[in-house]
């Protein structure tokens, strides 16, 4: 069973990996990086400001809680499962594309994935009522691009995306608990 599914896995890492142009790999190589999105997390901080005006105070450090715990859990799981990165795998390093260098050894679960995905959950839980969910939907959208580049640029699997992405959901989803639970629970006492 584990076999099979990594054959499936490294048969579509292949074809979503073969897939390059000049635009595309400039593209995605400045989009794995960590400046090329702060245009949209200051984006992000503005629209909380406006929104939570006062609370915003308590739901930075959240942010920056489940950032943490979205990360250094990845980072627990890479170094845990210890599943070596599709451009360590010889069987099919050589039909990959990599630009912009292999990273560490181990890749499951993508912390790119995990922090992407752990804070688009974040705003869509935080935002509460249906006209401000939809916009933060579009956070999704950023997650999913932001995981993807990882793939295009063959240092994680398709499920090593997956799996970073459940990681960071579960760490909003923690995170926002804790602050609805006891954050908000102090400020109406």
């Amino acid at each position: 069973m584990i076999e099979t599914l990594h054959r499936w896995d490294c048969a579509l890492l292949l074809k979503l990996n073969a897939i390059h142009s000049p635009f595309w790999d400039t593209l995605m190589s400045a989009a794995t990086g960590r400046f090329f999105w702060i245009p949209l997390y200051l984006l992000l901080l503005g629209l909380i400001i406006v929104r939570f005006r006062k609370k915003t105070l308590l739901i930075l450090p959240m942010l920056a809680l489940m950032v943490l715990l979205a990360d250094q859990s990845s980072r627990l799981m890479k170094s845990s499962c210890k599943r070596e990165r599709p451009c360590y795998n010889e069987t099919i390093s050589g039909q990959l594309n990599v630009y912009d260098g292999c990273g560490g050894r181990y890749g499951f679960v993508s912390s790119h994935a995990a922090n992407t995905f752990g804070l688009a959950m974040f705003m869509f839980l935080l935002w509460k009522g249906r006209r401000g969910r939809r916009w933060m939907l579009l956070v999704f959208l950023f997650a999913i691009f932001a995981s993807y580049t990882r793939i295009y640029l063959g240092v994680h699997y398709p499920l090593d995306i997956a799996g970073g992405a459940i990681v960071g959901m579960l760490s909003a989803w923690v995170v926002i608990l804790i602050y609805r639970k006891w954050i908000e629970g102090l400020i109406k006492e």
